[in-house]
C-alpha cells in the first residue's frame, strides 16, 4: 500500500490517506502510484464521491483488491488564519500534516517552522500537541503503572521516594509522547516547545501521522 498527503492550492487545508492493495509488486506499479495520488487530489478538491470509480478501475489494471483503508485532514475554521502542511516520506509508507494557527507572521519562515513540525511528527510520533491534551484518567494509569514497577522491583527504594521518582517518570513519559516537549530532531539540545519560541503567538493546532499498516 502508500500513505500520502498534500495540501490545497492555499494551504487551508492538508490531506492524508492510506490506500492499501494485496501485494508489494502492485504497490510499486505505475497504476497503482497513480491511484493513490488521484484519489488524494480528490479529497483536495472535494471530488472524494469519485474515488471508487476511480479504485474500480486500477482493481481491474492490477487484478488485486484495492481498499482506501483511512483518510483524515487537518482544516483552518472560518476566520482563523495560519496554515496547513504535510510532508512525505520517500518511501510512501509514512506521511504527516499539521495545522498552525497564527497572525502577523512572514509566511515564508512559517512554511518552515511548519515543514520541520511535520518532519517532527513523522520521526518521533507523538501522540498529543501538550500534556494538556491528556485526559486525567490516562495519567492516572501511568502513575498506578509506574508505582506498580515500583512496589515490584526487586531492590525496591524508599517508599518516601516514589512521589518524586513517579513524577520524573510521568515527565519522561511526557517528553515522548507530547509534540512540544520532545527533543527537537533537528537540534538534541532544545525541545519543539523552544523552537517555537522563535516565532511570536503560534499555536500547533493539530496534527495526523499515518504509517502504513498503523492504527
Amino acid at each position: 500500500g502508500i500513505v500520502q498527503a498534500y495540501f490545497s492550492k492555499y494551504y487551508h487545508d492538508a490531506y492524508i490517506i492510506e490506500v492499501n492493495c494485496q501485494t508489494d509488486f502492485a504497490a510499486r506499479s505505475t497504476e497503482f502510484k497513480n491511484l493513490c495520488w488521484n484519489v488524494l487530489l480528490n479529497f483536495v478538491d472535494g471530488k472524494q464521491d469519485e474515488n471508487q470509480k476511480l479504485i474500480d478501475s486500477c482493481e481491474k489494471i492490477i487484478k488485486e483488491k484495492i481498499v482506501l483503508r483511512r483518510n483524515c485532514c487537518v482544516l483552518l475554521k472560518p476566520g482563523e488564519k495560519g496554515t496547513s502542511w504535510y510532508y512525505n516520506h520517500a518511501n510512501g509508507k509514512l506521511s504527516s500534516i499539521v495545522k498552525l494557527i497564527f497572525e502577523n507572521i512572514d509566511n515564508e519562515k512559517m512554511y518552515h517552522l511548519a515543514d520541520q513540525l511535520c518532519m517532527q511528527i513523522a520521526a518521533s510520533n507523538p501522540k498529543y500537541v501538550s500534556r494538556d491534551q491528556i485526559s486525567q484518567n490516562e495519567i492516572d494509569k501511568m502513575k498506578i503503572l509506574f508505582e506498580t514497577q515500583l512496589r515490584d522491583d526487586p531492590k525496591p527504594k524508599p517508599e518516601q521516594s516514589w512521589p518524586k521518582i513517579i513524577d520524573g517518570k510521568l515527565n519522561k513519559w511526557f517528553s515522548e509522547i507530547c509534540l512540544l516537549e520532545q527533543e527537537s530532531i533537528f537540534n538534541n539540545k532544545e525541545k519543539v516547545k523552544d523552537m517555537l519560541k522563535n516565532y511570536q503567538d503560534v499555536i500547533v493546532g493539530s496534527f495526523i501521522r499515518y504509517e502504513l499498516g498503523g492504527e
